[in-house]
C-alpha cells in the first residue's frame, strides 16, 4: 500500500496546475511570464484572480488529498507522503523536474494534518504579506513560523516540516539572492 500511495502522490503532486489553468483559461504559459514560476503568485499576478484561485486550489488540494489518503497508513508513511507531495510539486515529473516553490502544496499538507496549525500559519502569511507586500517574503516568514508552531501543536511532524520548510526556502533562493543584492 505504501508504494502505491507514494506512486500516486508522485503522479498527483507533479501536476502543474498553474501551467494547466493558465493554458486552458488564458492560452498562456506562466513560465514565460513574470517570474517564470508556475505557482499561484505568478499566475495570479499575470493572469488574474480566477486563474490564480484555481491554481491555488489545485496546488493546495493535491497536498491535502495525498496526505488525507495516507491517514490510516501510520504516522511514518503519512510523513513521507507529505514530503513527497511537496518535493514532487517542486520537481515535477511532467516538467523535467522543475516546478513551483511548494508553498500552496505545503499548505495543503499542513491542512490535512492539523486545521488549527494551517489557520495560524495562514494568519502569519497574511500579516507578513500586509507588511511586506511581497508573496515570497510572506512565504519565507511563514516557513520560519512553521517550526515553533509545529513544536507546540503537532510535535510528531517536526522532522517532516523541517524538510518541507527547507525545500520551500531553497525554492525561494532566487528571491533571497535578489533581496540580498537590493539591501546588501
Amino acid at each position: 500500500m505504501s508504494l502505491i500511495l507514494l506512486a500516486l502522490t508522485i503522479l498527483i503532486c507533479s501536476i502543474p496546475f498553474g501551467l494547466f489553468w493558465t493554458g486552458i483559461l488564458n492560452d498562456q504559459d506562466p513560465r514565460e511570464q513574470g517570474s517564470g514560476n508556475i505557482g499561484t503568485s505568478n499566475v495570479w499576478r499575470n493572469n488574474g484572480s480566477t486563474t490564480g484561485i484555481l491554481t491555488l486550489s489545485g496546488d493546495l488540494g493535491k497536498g491535502f488529498f495525498c496526505v488525507w489518503l495516507a491517514q490510516d497508513c501510520g504516522i511514518t508513511t503519512k510523513q513521507w507522503i507529505a514530503v513527497a507531495a511537496v518535493l514532487t510539486h517542486c520537481y515535477s515529473i511532467y516538467l523535467d523536474f522543475s516546478g513551483g516553490k511548494g508553498v500552496a502544496t505545503a499548505g495543503g499538507v499542513i491542512l490535512a494534518n492539523c486545521v488549527t496549525h494551517f489557520f495560524i500559519l495562514l494568519t502569519v502569511w497574511l500579516i507578513a504579506l500586509q507588511f511586506s507586500k511581497r508573496h515570497g517574503l510572506a512565504s519565507l516568514a511563514t516557513a520560519i513560523a512553521v517550526i515553533p508552531t509545529t513544536l507546540l501543536l503537532v510535535p510528531e511532524n517536526t522532522w517532516t516540516y523541517v524538510i518541507i520548510c527547507t525545500i520551500v526556502v531553497w525554492r525561494h533562493k532566487k528571491n533571497i539572492d535578489d533581496a540580498m543584492q537590493r539591501f546588501g
